[in-house]
């Protein structure tokens, strides 16, 4: 089994971000509790909602996430409580997912809007 310690450190001392496209940020903030909704992205990976401890200022972000940049335009920012899964293979180290529809209550919400990318 590989030995994630850079992931478990991270983990609870890092917020989590999700970037999305204007129609996105305009959907999931309209919520008093944001939800984000589990989709099956193109490729080999699970239906699921996808998060990042990259924040908007990670040179070449949209490169290491794999994709587009014009999904980079805006974003949320959240408090991590422990239970999102790290994403199988070497960027699991700064990529975790929901396998269901994933709900952020208030409490946990830091911040939204244009990340100026």
């Amino acid at each position: 089994m590989r030995h994630r310690p850079q992931w478990r450190r991270l983990r609870y001392a890092q917020p989590v971000f999700h970037y999305t496209t204007k129609d996105g940020w305009n959907g999931i903030r309209s919520q008093v509790v944001w939800c984000f909704r589990a989709s099956k992205p193109p490729g080999p990976h699970p239906r699921a909602a996808y998060f990042t401890i990259l924040d908007p200022t990670t040179p070449y972000l949209a490169a290491k996430l794999l994709i587009p940049r014009a999904k980079l335009a805006y974003s949320f920012h959240f408090g991590d409580v422990g239970d999102l899964q790290p994403l199988p293979g070497g960027r699991g180290h700064f990529i975790v997912y929901s396998p269901a529809d994933y709900p952020v209550e208030q409490g946990r919400q830091i911040a939204h809007g244009t990340t100026g990318l």
